[in-house]
């Protein structure tokens, strides 16, 4: 029993002696089995008080040590900004970052700035990377492992990730992009494009192929060689030379050998090709149908308008371009000029202006019934205040857990668990596994 004793609080022992002392038999009661009836009640009680005001909209949080409290539970709102501005001799939750009343983690403005501007303020500050307190370095964090980021998994808050500063710089120049597209004329440019058949070791597949002379080798995807399934013939190092005379880092590149044939497959011809994770981006295929008239009736038949796949999977180099090529090319009218290869016909050249449709760039904005006031609010221009949209998500979920919240007999709560709504049934697979059967039947019987 004092061993038990020792570890139990000071004001669980005053309350379990002042019990103990008021029963008739003091001695009888010293037991363990009294004792731990004596913590359930507590206990017990205890809960019957934190639900009953609960229950009454009174807030009730315990102060938590300085080291727990890591991340703020309340949301910055007006009045609980004039309410820190009035108390006195309430510790400063100000921003690092803006000096803003809000938490660190959260700052919008920080979220703009770039990794090494946001390193830089905080080794001014003197504050740690990890947790934004000042007085401690990174190393020496007695947080650190209470803090895990959502997108690396690593000892430091999101807005603090490496990742996060990549998608900025990704998010900025696509919009840089965009608004150029704007300015620019709407140039319709096309490239030599196909579409073939690729045989490795008897496995056949249908890719889009795009033929460049101004390239030196010839490449395949990996993604392509992958569901061949296919083992490279060896590997070599290579280094690129881009356009302005940069160069990259030896690069190391896969060899294949592979067959290629027209989808007729009246002709086939094979040479080895290096591997490459991503050929090109997206290339755009002829889908005026006054060009596909002008082709028809000239006796031109593209083989990439029938093919249903979109991205690039081989690049035929200037090593293999001219054994395709026959020499017999023809000019349109809208400017464009067919080229024939021996894989079938290919297009390539810049759309006349006057063929182009007549496009017009317009800007407007849609006003329902608003004041002039309104018209500079920052709902109207589609920025909220991700507090707010925070705040409304924890209520929710507060309402539902209350919903959802039930009362057994014996005192105890039961709630169900936070199942997704509307999801989807997953799929049996039932043709894939299938074929993936018969695949395997096939192999054993070989």
């Amino acid at each position: 029993m004092p061993l038990v004793e020792s570890c139990l609080p000071e004001e669980t022992l005053m309350a379990w002696e002042r019990k103990r002392s008021s029963e008739t038999d003091a001695k009888g009661s010293r037991s363990l089995e009294h004792l731990m009836t004596f913590l359930r009640l507590e206990v017990q009680g205890d809960e019957m008080v934190q639900l009953a005001k609960s229950g009454c909209g009174t807030n009730i949080r315990k102060k938590d040590p300085p080291t727990e409290r890591i991340q703020p539970n309340d949301l910055m709102t007006a009045s609980a900004l004039v309410s820190s501005e009035n108390s006195a001799g309430k510790k400063s939750n100000n921003c690092i970052f803006c000096d803003k009343f809000h938490p660190s983690e959260k700052c919008y403005t920080a979220r703009k700035m770039a990794m090494i501007a946001k390193r830089q303020l905080l080794l001014r500050k003197g504050a740690c990377f990890i947790c934004f307190k000042t007085g401690h370095l990174s190393k020496n964090c007695e947080v650190r492992n209470n803090i895990n980021c959502s997108k690396c998994n690593y000892s430091h808050f999101e807005i603090m990730c490496p990742k996060l500063d990549k998608n900025c710089d990704q998010r900025c120049s696509v919009k840089t992009e965009n608004s150029l597209s704007n300015s620019n004329r709407n140039e319709s440019i096309y490239f030599q494009t196909l579409c073939v058949f690729i045989r490795v070791k008897g496995r056949e597949k249908r890719i889009r192929v795009l033929i460049d002379s101004a390239c030196e080798n010839s490449y395949i995807s990996e993604s392509v060689m992958n569901s061949l399934k296919v083992t490279p013939l060896r590997e070599e190092t290579i280094i690129h030379s881009l356009f302005g005379g940069n160069e990259t880092k030896p690069k190391h590149h896969r060899v294949f050998s592979i067959e290629v044939s027209d989808l007729e497959r009246s002709y086939v011809c094979s040479f080895e090709v290096l591997s490459e994770k991503k050929i090109c981006g997206f290339i755009s295929k002829i889908e005026d149908k006054r060009i596909v008239n002008e082709l028809k009736n000239k006796g031109i038949i593209l083989s990439d308008l029938s093919c249903k796949e979109t991205e690039i999977g081989l690049l035929i180099g200037a090593d293999n371009i001219g054994k395709l090529l026959t020499g017999n090319l023809i000019e349109l009218d809208s400017g464009l000029t067919a080229i024939e290869t021996k894989l079938g016909w290919t297009v390539i050249g810049k759309l006349n202006s006057n063929v182009k449709n007549t496009m017009l760039m317009t800007s407007s904005l849609h006003v329902r019934n608003v004041s002039v006031k309104e018209l500079w609010e920052l709902d109207v221009l589609g920025i909220t205040d991700p507090f707010l949209n925070e705040n409304a998500k924890d209520n929710f979920d507060l309402t539902d857990f209350k919903n959802k919240m039930k009362i057994l007999p014996d005192g105890r709560f039961e709630v169900t668990l936070p199942w997704k709504c509307n999801t989807a049934n997953l799929p049996s697979n039932k043709e894939l596994t299938w074929k993936r059967h018969l695949r395997m039947t096939n192999n054993l019987k070989n």
